[in-house]
């Protein structure tokens, strides 16, 4: 059966569309005829695809666009230079053209692209609006600010500050989750390497002993076994729960309860959230700055977080703001939010200086980050220390043990 999307007219003349499913063509136009309908066009479409289809095109739409990390790349480069140039008084349209050059890359072309929309009239947000997967909304809409008020080479700068910042917060906490990441695959792989290639020759030194072997012994030489054995099987399981995992986190729910556990992790899960929230106030305080209505300067905020469940979060707290409610109020029982950020923001609106607040908030959180980030990078050292003597000294016990017994016995 195929889905054919249909243009046709009624006796008065009045034009309908719709679809219908049929075998073949001439079905699907006999059906469409019995309605009463005068068919102008007849058109077979692809049936909607699975859910497991959807999410391979999903990823690999994602894969062939460009990076996530080249796109902030490109936000922050072309931003940090047009606040340059801007300021020293060349016009935005020769800058754009001055910064392009003769260059080929993908940046060159986007600064191309961007110069043409001014040159076709339109204005710089629209042109950047445009291109939603290099220029985030917050970017659209102070640029959009600095043009209506005739302050753009200032909001460039202010916002080029603020993404470098943003930039340094990534790089931080990606820094802090490399070094726990390269252990557990130099683990595995050591693992492995112990599993297939030396194991073997001593499982079949320590059997010839003829002697009982203690029980870590017999458990590693199992272990050893099994994976020699069924390790095509094993590493189909694996695959199976990986994409298994992927396909879940698809679901937004299911997304939102992992951000949430990985919020309440002890270290991990503190820094985490002190870092999303500095994103959150300093954007918040910047776009107040530009003059931009609180309720506005949230929604626009919810789209600096790297979170689904905070992005939702703040998305509700606009449409508070919208009914008339206090910000505070909103964020009053937020888990995530550290309790003395929430006081900057009760001091801020009962002063009137929100704005203000905010940027202490976010020097507070900043400081409580780098307090945070240089506990785990001095904690992180020792425990893979203690990691890899641990496995190491698990192998060598459980190798050791029948010898140290022959030894004995003889």
């Amino acid at each position: 059966m195929a889905v054919f999307s249909y243009r046709a007219h009624r006796l008065d003349g009045a034009c309908v569309a719709g679809e219908v499913t049929a075998p073949s063509a001439q079905e699907a136009l006999a059906a469409v005829r019995e309605q009463g309908l005068f068919v102008s066009s007849l058109q077979a479409r692809e049936a909607a695809p699975s859910r497991f289809r959807a999410a391979l095109a999903r990823w690999s739409r994602a894969a062939a666009r460009p990076t996530l990390g080249r796109q902030r790349a490109q936000e922050l480069l072309l931003c940090r230079q047009l606040a340059v140039l801007l300021r020293s008084g060349l016009p935005l349209y020769e800058s754009l053209l001055a910064l392009a050059g003769r260059g080929t890359s993908a940046y060159a072309a986007l600064l191309r692209e961007l110069a043409a929309g001014l040159a076709a009239g339109r204005m710089f947000s629209s042109a950047l609006r445009e291109q939603p997967r290099v220029f985030s909304r917050l970017t659209v809409e102070i640029v959009r600010v600095g043009e209506r008020s005739g302050q753009l080479p200032e909001m460039m700068a202010r916002l080029s500050d603020w993404l470098v910042q943003a930039q340094r917060n990534r790089e931080r906490l990606q820094t802090l989750l490399l070094y726990p990441a390269v252990l557990f695959f130099l683990t595995v792989g050591f693992g492995l390497f112990l599993t297939f290639a030396v194991l073997p020759t001593l499982s079949a030194l320590l059997l010839s002993f003829q002697v009982a072997l203690p029980l870590p012994t017999q458990l590693l030489l199992a272990w050893s076994a099994f994976l020699q054995e069924e390790w095509p099987r094993v590493l189909l399981l694996l695959a199976g729960a990986a994409l298994a995992a992927l396909l879940l986190l698809q679901r937004p729910s299911i997304a939102e309860r992992v951000e949430r556990l990985r919020f309440r992790l002890p270290l991990f899960g503190t820094l985490r959230r002190e870092l999303e929230w500095l994103q959150i106030y300093r954007a918040l305080a910047v776009l107040l700055g530009c003059g931009i209505s609180l309720d506005a300067a949230v929604l626009q905020a919810a789209d600096v977080t790297g979170s689904r469940y905070l992005r939702r979060r703040l998305q509700t707290v606009a449409v508070g703001i919208q009914q008339g409610l206090p910000l505070t109020e909103l964020l009053a029982g937020e888990t995530t939010l550290p309790p003395l950020l929430l006081e900057f923001l009760r001091a801020g609106e009962t002063s009137g200086c929100l704005q203000e607040m905010l940027g202490h908030g976010a020097a507070y959180a900043e400081m409580l980050a780098e307090n945070h980030a240089a506990r785990l990078q001095a904690l992180a050292e020792p425990v893979a220390y203690l990691i890899v003597f641990l496995f190491v000294a698990a192998f060598v016990a459980a190798v050791s043990l029948p010898i140290l017994d022959m030894m004995l016995v003889v």
